[in-house]
């Protein structure tokens, strides 16, 4: 009688990398390659938060610099604020959510 295994996923590989990273490999590194690993940890919790987050917006805040830069937006514009206010947020979330400070 076999069961099949439940499918592993991308965020669980991504998981079980960052957990060997600072459970086995960091405690054992000094100076620089502590260092290093430390900014490896760093970008593996950026790829998960992406991956849960559901990928890469930058190409809507890229049509709306575009409409900035020529004219087409104004600076002043609420919708156009509203969509830059948002667009760094999901960046905080993704790069450094530590940063967002709640209203």
């Amino acid at each position: 009688m076999s069961h099949d295994p439940l499918p592993v996923t991308t965020d669980d590989l991504l998981e079980a990398l960052e957990i060997f990273l600072r459970e086995e490999v960091t405690p054992q590194m000094q100076g620089y390659g502590e260092f290093r690993t430390r900014v490896a940890l760093n970008i593996l919790g950026m790829l998960r938060r992406e991956q849960q987050h559901g990928g890469d917006h930058s190409k809507d805040i890229s049509d709306l610099a575009r409409s900035l830069r020529d004219g087409d937006t104004s600076w002043k514009d609420q919708q156009a604020l509203q969509e830059i206010k948002a667009a760094n947020l999901d960046r905080l979330r993704i790069n450094n959510p530590k940063w967002i400070l709640e209203d």
